[in-house]
């Protein structure tokens, strides 16, 4: 799978579930193992549940009390930004490519 595909990768039910636009895939890896394989600055660990494309984020909006929702270009579905993560991200975004 190429990794340009690739629009978040997310823990559901003990399984990592790998989001593209056009599938997703079920593996039994953990999150960790994947982050670690990850290379270059296009993979960003949003949460613990949660590595998101920073090449695939559309916008971020405020989500309840401690986090903010990522949506994606190409697909609906959405991921999380933990609080304490969103000033990290924040730089990251801010610098040119």
């Amino acid at each position: 799978m190429d990794t340009q595909d690739i629009i978040f990768i997310t823990r559901e039910k003990r399984k990592t579930i790998i989001i593209t636009g056009k599938e997703k895939y079920s593996i039994n890896e953990s999150l960790n193992s994947i982050e670690a394989r990850l290379t270059g600055n296009t993979f960003f660990r949003s949460h613990r549940a949660y590595i998101v494309n920073l090449n695939m984020i559309r916008e971020i909006h405020p989500w309840g009390k401690n986090g903010y929702e990522i949506t994606f270009s190409g697909t609906r579905q959405t991921a999380i930004l933990a609080a304490n993560k969103a000033g990290k991200l924040e730089k990251i975004m801010a610098l040119p490519s």
